[in-house]
């Protein structure tokens, strides 16, 4: 039996913690040990609480860095920029504090998302690594890595300069741990074993190479749905950032014709006296059934939540925060299947939900996305799959 490590470096959803729990519920049951290096202990903790035998500690992450952040972020190695990977020294800390961690646990086999520092800690210690995750966090192995943004063209002379600056540290670091420098950046994740968590029409690189779709497993958890008693109105699954924008949404949702639940993505918020049509979860809801019980979902740009609702035929109001919830809106909406809000309301937020609600299309096109992946694999084995994967990483 081997030791697993599971690591969630960058974001910030309860669901990375979520597709955790389903490989180590499958990996226990093949008798591995399993160790979570998370990103967010408090997030994880619902999730693990009932899984003794799981060793969880919190991930080296990036702290503030004195060189200043890319303000509009371009591609995925801005992203790294501002995450860490600006500064060599900062850099190798971090690579140091990864290998000490799978030193410590005696870890055989990483399997990584969205961590880029611990795949590359993972290849400097010769550990196997499997990587996957949704088709954001694992850019197509191109150089330079493709614009996150429409408007950027990918032979963009900013591309290049920034995924150079990210390289020259990258190597930097590596020179100091006495690793091999990586020719490209497209070289720390494209030797590896990949699985996307994805469909196809929801990859934000629909031209990418091919590589493996699993699709989302399951990843919903907490208590069933208690929704409002208002039985003729539309009903909204309401899955809301906390930030400045919050009372604008409730206030906007306190006006529509609508009975909706809302969960909030963060810590707790003080919402004061609402109206008898919107009722607040207290603490995780069931995403699987409430958005089965909904007419239409508005929520922050959740790669998870998104296949959520379409798998269920379901529009969707995607409120964008970032870069990721962006390209997955622009998917959204080729599909057809929702809108894209921003991160806080503008004069026609609510008026374009009202529409979304009324409209017959959205719902269409929602439901034809839930008919063409009716037939896959069933999501309950999805994790299982990974952690194949992984084992086979390990054995080739």
């Amino acid at each position: 039996m081997a030791c697993l490590g599971l690591s969630w470096e960058l974001g910030a959803a309860s669901g990375y913690a979520a597709v955790m729990r389903q490989i180590v519920l499958a990996a226990t049951r093949q008798g591995h040990r399993c160790v979570a290096i998370v990103r967010d202990l408090h997030a994880s903790a619902p999730l693990f609480a009932d899984l003794p035998a799981l060793t969880v500690v919190q991930a080296p992450v990036a702290t503030a860095s004195r060189i200043p952040p890319v303000r509009v972020q371009t591609s995925y190695a801005t992203l790294l920029h501002n995450r860490g990977f600006a500064d060599p020294q900062s850099l190798v800390a971090r690579l140091q504090a990864w290998r000490a961690l799978f030193q410590a646990f005696g870890i055989e086999r990483l399997l990584a998302r969205h961590s880029p520092t611990a795949v590359l800690a993972a290849r400097a210690a010769g550990i196997p690594v499997l990587h996957y995750g949704t088709g954001f966090s694992i850019p197509p192995a191109r150089t330079p890595w493709p614009a996150f943004r429409p408007d950027i063209a990918e032979d963009d002379p900013r591309l290049a300069a920034n995924e150079q600056r990210v390289l020259a540290t990258t190597n930097a670091a590596l020179h100091q741990l006495g690793a091999p420098a990586l020719p490209a950046m497209a070289e720390l994740f494209a030797p590896l074993p990949t699985a996307l968590l994805t469909y196809p029409e929801l990859d934000p690189y629909p031209r990418r190479e091919p590589l493996r779709r699993l699709g989302l497993p399951l990843t919903s958890y907490g208590t069933p749905p208690r929704w409002p008693a208002s039985p003729r109105r539309p009903r909204l699954f309401a899955s809301l950032p906390v930030n400045d924008g919050t009372r604008g949404w409730l206030d906007i949702l306190a006006r529509l014709p609508v009975c909706a639940l809302l969960r909030f993505s963060g810590p707790a918020v003080s919402t004061g006296p609402l109206p008898p049509s919107l009722a607040v979860a207290d603490g995780p809801v069931d995403f699987a059934q409430a958005i089965a019980d909904c007419d239409a979902v508005i929520g922050y740009g959740s790669h998870n939540l998104v296949c959520e609702a379409l798998l269920a035929g379901k529009p969707m109001a995607l409120i964008a925060q970032n870069p990721d919830h962006l390209m997955t809106g622009e998917r959204l909406r080729a599909l057809g299947a929702g809108i894209v809000l921003p991160e806080r309301p503008a004069a026609d937020s609510a008026d374009r939900l009202l529409a979304l609600l009324e409209s017959s299309g959205h719902a269409d096109a929602a439901r034809a996305f839930a008919a063409r992946h009716a037939d896959a694999a069933p999501r309950a084995g999805i994790a299982t799959t990974l952690l194949d994967l992984a084992l086979a990483a390990g054995r080739a």
